[in-house]
């Protein structure tokens, strides 16, 4: 159960393949369910160059368990209801995703 006053964070846990050559390019993702704000987060699933970094949060982190992550969504639970609705759609900008491995998605309070 999710606190509704707590603001959370939700990652996308991830691999990519090993004969992978692709997924050097950002991935914008969209939410939606909320078109209306309009806000499109653009993530990467290998790391850009230093001078390329948009924003610290949207760059893939090495997990202790062997996978990877990256932030896709920030959200603060309605305190009226008990689900929270996500529609994320991932659109790369070069080339396809093929290589990408999902473990899933990961749900904690924001820590920043």
């Amino acid at each position: 159960m999710l606190s509704p006053f707590t603001e959370y964070t939700c990652y996308l846990v991830f691999k990519v393949s090993e004969k992978c050559p692709g997924l050097h390019c950002p991935v914008k993702v969209r939410d939606l369910l909320h078109r209306r704000k309009k806000e499109n987060k653009i993530i990467y699933f290998r790391s850009p160059a230093a001078l390329n970094h948009h924003d610290v949060f949207w760059v893939p982190q090495q997990r202790k368990d062997g996978w990877m992550e990256v932030m896709i969504w920030k959200f603060k639970p309605d305190y009226n209801k008990q689900v929270v609705p996500m529609n994320l759609k991932l659109v790369t900008y070069e080339g396809t995703m093929s290589g990408l491995i999902i473990c899933g998605l990961e749900f904690r309070p924001d820590q920043s």
